[in-house]
């Protein structure tokens, strides 16, 4: 098996990496804890 990404999905990581940037750990903290949807996506 072949376990590497296509440049299509290594490019949906990125931008993922790039949206999840915008919003500080706090956010991500609250949000797990909570067991909320960061809707604010």
């Amino acid at each position: 098996m072949n376990f590497e990404l296509t440049d299509e999905q290594r490019m949906i990581y990125e931008y993922g990496d790039q949206v999840a940037k915008k919003f500080d750990q706090q956010y991500w903290l609250k949000k797990a804890r909570k067991a909320e949807f960061p809707s604010e996506l």
